[in-house]
């Protein structure tokens, strides 16, 4: 009988500040599953780049993305994880090209402009140029971006210069901008303009 009283008043005990038996705790966990010291090393997250100014912006840009925008409004935007590692990025204004001089079919908008180097992000880049109107004759739908390419029918003639070719990627209007995504760059000019089938 003491026995049974004695059971029946510990729970009082220990709801009283009494001492309850004492248990034995379980080891700390070690190795792989141990929580991180608070001495340890946190990584950093890069932060994105944002640089604008001039007619040449050479930066490196990582997996964050950013934005480089000249002086004369171009800006490509690089969207984060568009590239996998640290990449130095070339957007200036370019040499004028003469390739779009059809002006009753085509005409170019804004500067041509270089962007390089080569590279497929994993996410399209977007490139736009302010965009006041649109030239007399045409209508949004004619905008598109030239992109220069290396000629694949160019032979391996000494001497002879590099052979390139154009072609069109579609472009649009939107918050007074042209505006293109470029999911492959071929690394070299790229020019906004107007063009509609003769």
């Amino acid at each position: 009988m003491d026995y049974l009283r004695w059971m029946v008043s510990l729970p009082l005990l220990v709801a009283c500040g009494g001492r309850a038996p004492a248990t034995t705790s379980a080891p700390a966990a070690t190795g792989a599953a141990a929580a991180p010291s608070a001495t340890a090393p946190v990584a950093e997250v890069p932060a994105p780049v944002h640089r604008r100014g001039g007619t040449k912006l050479v930066v490196e840009v990582g997996p964050a993305g950013g934005t480089l925008e000249l002086d004369n409004g171009a800006r490509v935007d690089i969207p984060p994880g568009a590239l996998d590692d640290l990449l130095e990025l070339t957007f200036a204004e370019g040499t004028r090209t003469t390739a779009f001089s059809n002006k009753e079919f085509e005409r170019p908008l804004g500067p041509t402009l270089e962007l390089a180097p080569e590279l497929a992000p994993s996410v399209p880049l977007r490139l736009s140029i302010p965009l006041t109107k649109v030239p007399e004759g045409f209508a949004e739908k004619d905008l598109a971006l030239g992109v220069e390419g290396v000629s694949t029918t160019q032979r391996a003639v000494q001497g002879q210069g590099l052979q390139t070719r154009w072609d069109y990627h579609p472009a649009s209007a939107a918050h007074g901008r042209a505006v293109a995504e470029l999911a492959r760059v071929p690394g070299l000019r790229v020019q906004f303009l107007v063009s509609r089938s003769e």
